[in-house]
């Protein structure tokens, strides 16, 4: 969730919440993120668990290569900034371009972006756009033609649905 003015409150998988409270826009949660999972939660007492999920392994780097390039991902809607419902899509160019549409209805309208993607040896897809030059890798699983991609950096996991080729004219 964030604030305005760039307040983020990160709920993170290990049980530990972390706080930032700053001004001047900055939405840099990377480094509070990291912080906050270096933090191991206090032992929880022992009582009845849930069944371990089904054990998923990550595509490998030619089943990426196979399964990602020359399609367009639909990201399930999401909320930024705890503001609004937004919709991304992802066009895998088979060239290496990443074309990306962020459509925030009528609150923040539609951004567009574009940048480089490329497969890492150990199967991560890794992006870098042209509007922020960081690269973020993810680990990419697959459920028929639904995609989990995991960020290498923690920062969760987006769903997507893949549509064959490139129905969005990018």
């Amino acid at each position: 969730m964030a604030g305005y003015g760039g307040n983020f409150v990160v709920l993170l998988p290990n049980g530990i919440s972390a706080f930032r409270f700053a001004d001047g826009h900055n939405y840099d949660v990377d480094t509070m993120v990291l912080a906050g999972e270096a933090l191991r939660p206090f032992p929880c007492p022992s009582g009845p668990r849930e069944a371990p999920p089904r054990e998923q392994q990550p595509l490998s780097a030619s089943e990426v290569r196979t399964e990602l390039p020359g399609n367009t991902l639909y990201a399930d809607p999401w909320n930024v900034f705890g503001i609004y419902d937004a919709r991304l899509n992802l066009f895998v160019a088979a060239d290496g371009v990443l074309y990306n549409t962020l459509n925030g209805g009528s609150d923040v309208g539609t951004w567009h972006d574009a940048g480089r993607w490329h497969i890492a040896p150990d199967g991560h897809f890794c992006s870098r756009g042209w509007n922020d030059q960081r690269e973020r890798c993810a680990t990419v699983y697959q459920e028929g033609e639904t995609f989990e991609l995991y960020p290498t950096d923690g920062l969760g996991k987006m769903v997507f649905t893949r549509a064959p080729g490139n129905p969005e004219g990018y």
